[in-house]
C-alpha cells in the first residue's frame, strides 16, 4: 500500500487502542477494491474525543470507527444519527458527508449476520439467554429482539445493570417477552435456541465459567463475544455436549464489513477480510506466547499478563 497526497484516511477511534486487529482487516479490504484508502487506530484519551473529532473532520477524513470507551459519547457528537445508532443508543461507525458526521451501529447487524452465516440461524420466534448486562449484552440484546425473539433473558452478577436493557427492549420490541432472571438457577438453559456469553469472563485474564451448561443440550447454539482466546471454556463446554459454539471473530468480522461499505458504498470482500483477520489472530497469539516466556524486571510474566490490556477490546467486538 503506498500513501500519497491522494490517499484517504479512515481509522477508528479507542483508548486503549494498541490491539485493535480493525486496520488489518479493513486496509485488506481496501488493498482488495483497489481503493487508495488506508485505516489507521487513533488512541484518544476520553477527555480528549471531541477535538479527535473535530480535527479528523478537518482533515477530511472518510470515515470511523469507534470502540470502548467512546460509543455512547461519540453518540452525542454527531450532527446526525442514524436509526442503527438510535436503537442502540451508541455509535460504532462514522461517516463524514458534506461537513456533517453521521453516527451508525452496526455492532447488531454484525452479531446477527454471523448467526446466520456460521449457523443458519434466524431469531425471529426464537428464545435467547443472553449472561451479562455490559455494551455487548445491550447491543445483543435488542438486535435480537429487532430481528423477532420471541424471548430474552438476562442474567448479570448485579441485577440492577440488566433492568435498563430489559425495559429498553420492553418499550421498544412489545412482541418479545424480556427479563432477568437469576443466576444461580442453572434451569435458564432449558428449552433456550440461543445462549450468549457477553461479558469478558473466559478471556486469558479472566478464565472460568460465566455460567453452568451442566443442563445444556445437544442442538442449542452457544455465542462467546470473545475471540481471543478462539475457544474460551464456555465453548469448549459447549462443544462437549454436543451444542454449536462460536466466538466473536464473526461478529468483527462483519460489522466491519458494513462499516466499509457505509464509507465507500461498495460491497464488502468478505473473502479478503476473513483471511485478514485470520492471519492477524495467529499472529497475535504468537505474540502473545512469545511474551508469555520472557521476565521483565526479573519478575515473571504470563500469558494472562500479557492479554491484560486486550481484556475490554476483545470481549466487546472491536
Amino acid at each position: 500500500m503506498e500513501i500519497n497526497g491522494a490517499t484517504s484516511v479512515t481509522g477508528i477511534l479507542g483508548y486503549p487502542i494498541e490491539h485493535t486487529l480493525s486496520p488489518a482487516i479493513q486496509n485488506a479490504a481496501f488493498r482488495e477494491s483497489g481503493l487508495n484508502w488506508v485505516y489507521l487506530p487513533f488512541n484518544v484519551h476520553p477527555t480528549k474525543i471531541s477535538e479527535a473529532l473535530l480535527g479528523l473532520a478537518a482533515c477530511e477524513c472518510r470515515g470511523l470507527n469507534v470502540t470502548m470507551p467512546h460509543k455512547k459519547v461519540v453518540f452525542d457528537l454527531m450532527d446526525k444519527v442514524e436509526e442503527s445508532a438510535l436503537i442502540f443508543g451508541a455509535v460504532n461507525t462514522v461517516e463524514f458527508v458534506d461537513g456533517q458526521m453521521i453516527g451508525h451501529n452496526t455492532d447488531g447487524l454484525g452479531f446477527l449476520k454471523s448467526l446466520e452465516v456460521e449457523a443458519s440461524f434466524d431469531p425471529n420466534g426464537k428464545r435467547v439467554l443472553i449472561i451479562g448486562a455490559g455494551a455487548s449484552a445491550h447491543s445483543i440484546a435488542l438486535s435480537l429482539a429487532s430481528a423477532g425473539a420471541a424471548q430474552i433473558k438476562l442474567l448479570n452478577r448485579t441485577p440492577e445493570k440488566a433492568e435498563n436493557i430489559i425495559r429498553l427492549v420492553k418499550s421498544r420490541f412489545e412482541g418479545c417477552a424480556a427479563s432477568i432472571e437469576d443466576m444461580r438457577d442453572t434451569a435458564q438453559v432449558v428449552n433456550c435456541d440461543l445462549i450468549v456469553n457477553a461479558t469478558s469472563v473466559g478471556m486469558d485474564i479472566n478464565r472460568g465459567l460465566p455460567f453452568s451448561l451442566d443442563l445444556l443440550e445437544s442442538g442449542q447454539i452457544v455465542f462467546d463475544v470473545i475471540y481471543d482466546p478462539p475457544e474460551t471454556e464456555f465453548l469448549k463446554v459447549a462443544r462437549g455436549r454436543g451444542a454449536r459454539a462460536m466466538n466473536g471473530a464473526g461478529m468483527l468480522l462483519y460489522q466491519g464489513a458494513a462499516a466499509f461499505s457505509i464509507w465507500t458504498g461498495l460491497p464488502a470482500p468478505i473473502k479478503s477480510m476473513a483471511a485478514a483477520l485470520e492471519l492477524a489472530l495467529i499472529r497475535d497469539e504468537t505474540e502473545e506466547t512469545s511474551a508469555a516466556n520472557k521476565q521483565p524486571n526479573g519478575k515473571d510474566y504470563t500469558r494472562r499478563e500479557a492479554g491484560h490490556t486486550r481484556s475490554t477490546e476483545r470481549s466487546q467486538g472491536d
